[in-house]
């Protein structure tokens, strides 16, 4: 029972992810804003591994993975590889050109995810007005030396330094806004009350930030719903080896 998943480092951690872990994800492979299976998506709904065990998600996390690296890549490509897609390193570079963010190519995954979903928060501050950067503020519990964009983005960003908790949580917020920009749904329920407000006020100017992408791409992959996807499994991989 093929899975079609290619033997992949970055993406080997999924096989520890709960079953609550991996919903999100999984939901924003399979669905679209209005509730809808995404056309594209096939082989995950129709695979035997799904149909016998959703959802319990952790029981099919190869057919997870190999989604994601096959809608990651150019199809034409992917039919060369026997239906395999490609390698999450190179998704995650294309993910960071759709984003015109430069970045070091032979640097960990890790650290270029820290780098995009850092890149992405940021973005959202600047949308922000003084309220809801208050409100931000208070939900990392950060005290900026004042309460304007640039500072904000430098105290969580030196708060990220020392504590990877931080670093997760502006993973998390990038990750509800994507899911909310591709799915409708999000992490609201999963959070602590007194975080709930750092998604809130993030997610529409998130959302901007994926609206930007245009559903045209040279490389051929189904990067409107994947950038997103992507997002989800930066997340994922922060709150991994914060528990590890």
């Amino acid at each position: 029972m093929s899975t079609y998943y290619r033997p992949d480092p970055d993406l080997d951690f999924l096989k520890e992810c709960s079953n609550e872990d991996l919903n999100i994800l999984v939901h924003v492979l399979l669905y679209d804003r209005e509730g809808k299976q995404r056309f594209v998506v096939r082989r995950l709904p129709n695979h035997p591994l799904y149909k016998q065990h959703a959802p319990n998600h952790s029981l099919y996390w190869e057919v997870i993975a190999g989604e994601i690296q096959l809608y990651g890549s150019n199809p034409l490509a992917a039919i060369a590889r026997g239906g395999r897609g490609k390698h999450y390193i190179k998704i995650l570079g294309d993910v960071c050109d759709r984003f015109d963010l430069r970045y070091n190519p032979n640097a960990a995954t890790e650290i270029i995810e820290r780098e995009l979903y850092s890149f992405l928060f940021t973005k959202s501050l600047q949308r922000l007005s003084k309220a809801n950067l208050e409100a931000v503020s208070a939900a990392f519990a950060i005290k900026p030396a004042s309460m304007n964009q640039l500072a904000v983005n430098v105290a969580i960003t030196e708060a990220m330094r020392f504590d990877d908790t931080i670093a997760s949580r502006v993973a998390l917020c990038v990750a509800h806004g994507a899911a909310m920009f591709a799915s409708n749904v999000g992490y609201l329920d999963q959070v602590p009350e007194a975080f709930r407000p750092a998604l809130e006020v993030t997610e529409k100017p998130l959302m901007v930030e994926f609206d930007t992408i245009s559903p045209i791409n040279l490389t051929g992959s189904a990067h409107w719903f994947m950038i997103p996807v992507v997002m989800q499994v930066i997340y994922l991989r922060t709150k991994h080896l914060t528990q590890s």
